[in-house]
């Protein structure tokens, strides 16, 4: 009954275990910082989309999603939009 018990109690810290994992992984930002010199962000991911705004190299942002070659990303004051992935690097 003893062992019984002790494999029930491994079992539910192994499953609180991994649940911690996927938790954090699914409800953690992820940020990149700008490394090119003065890109255009775009309205969507493709080049010849409507330019929204410019950010300088350096600048902090989130990044919310990614397709082939392009991240879709928020700044700190709530603006989005697309920038092609070369132009950034995730930390």
């Amino acid at each position: 009954m003893f062992a019984l018990a002790l494999m029930l109690f491994a079992g539910l810290c192994v499953n609180a275990f991994l649940a911690s994992q996927q938790y954090q992984q699914v409800n953690q930002k992820r940020f990149a910082i700008i490394l090119a010199t003065n890109p255009y962000i775009k309205s969507s991911p493709d080049e010849k989309s409507a330019s929204l705004f410019m950010l300088h190299e350096g600048t902090k942002v989130e990044v919310l999603d990614e397709l082939i070659g392009w991240k879709k990303i928020r700044i700190a004051n709530g603006n989005v939009g697309w920038i092609a992935a070369d132009a950034l690097e995730q930390i």
